[in-house]
Parts: C-alpha cells; sequence; structure tokens
C-alpha cells in the first residue's frame, strides 16, 4: 500500500477515489502527494491534483472525470455532448518542467542526484467508459484509464534512461 501524503483536500469523488485506488494498488515504497501547488517563475500558482513519487520517476497527474469518447483534436480535447477544452496534458507539461527545474536548483553536493530525476506528465480518466481517440498520438501515451493504470506507473521501461553518469 502506498503512503498518501496529503498537502490539500481532495476536491471532488473523483479525485478521492482516485487517491484510494492509488494507495491500494502501488507498493509500499510509493508515495502520493496530493492537492498541492506548484509555483512558476513569474509568480503563477499551479494546482496538481496528485504527484506520484516512484522509486524511477515522479508522475505529476491531472485527473479527470469526463465519461464516454474524447476526441484529441490538436491541443483540443473534444468529449461527446460536452464542450471542448484544451489538453489537460499541455498544461501539466509545463508543470514537469517546473518541478524538474526545482530539483535542478537543488542538485548540488549530496543532491546531484536530483538533476537526473524524470518527471512525467499523465492525465488518470476516472469515468469508466471514458476512451480517448487520439489519432496523431499527442496525449495517447499518458492518458490512462484509472482501472489498471497501476501497471504504467511501476513500469520504469516505458521511460528514457535517465541514470547518472558514472
Amino acid at each position: 500500500m502506498a503512503q498518501v501524503i496529503p498537502i490539500g483536500q481532495p476536491v471532488n469523488e473523483p479525485e478521492r477515489a482516485a487517491i484510494a485506488y492509488l494507495r491500494d494498488h502501488l507498493p509500499a515504497d510509493y508515495r502520493l502527494i496530493h492537492n498541492f501547488e506548484l509555483r512558476s517563475d513569474d509568480g503563477q500558482w499551479f494546482e496538481i491534483d496528485i504527484a506520484v513519487v516512484a522509486p524511477h520517476a515522479v508522475y505529476l497527474v491531472d485527473i479527470k472525470s469526463t465519461g464516454g469518447e474524447i476526441h484529441v483534436a490538436g491541443s483540443r480535447w473534444h468529449p461527446e455532448g460536452r464542450t471542448p477544452f484544451a489538453s489537460p496534458l499541455a498544461k501539466l507539461r509545463h508543470h514537469t518542467r517546473l518541478l524538474h527545474g526545482l530539483f535542478s536548483n537543488a542538485a548540488n553536493g549530496p543532491h546531484a542526484a536530483l538533476r537526473h530525476v524524470w518527471v512525467e506528465a499523465v492525465v488518470v480518466l476516472t469515468a469508466p467508459d471514458a476512451k480517448l481517440r487520439d489519432p496523431e498520438g499527442r496525449d495517447r501515451d499518458q492518458t490512462w484509464p484509472l482501472s489498471g493504470c497501476e501497471r504504467q506507473f511501476m513500469d520504469a521501461m516505458r521511460l528514457p534512461d535517465r541514470s547518472p553518469p558514472p
């Protein structure tokens, strides 16, 4: 069972369900930090739903409860029966760069390995009927259904090699 580190409170039931699911399905050496904010260099604050701290990477996770088919066209998601919205991965990828920058800035002396921490953006879809249709493959590899997503979080082989040089 993963350790949960709450910073703030989940804002809705899908976030609570995702935290509970990940807690129960990830190993004990994983940490779930949820509902916290990152600040950019220009002073903007960004809310992060969940950070999954794995032995091999840190995943910044946005929880989406959108159900049904979601068609990806360019940088927009078009859910059936709802208004299109900007891909959540575009903003989340920016957040990963912010967090990696914080790690890199702290990477000196005994903490030099922080420079090599891989930070990955992931959207988790909590609706059981959610289906992402992404013909161009922009968001497909980083958008996972909640059920079974623990396998992706535990698969270090899906990420680039980030081991420090000898």
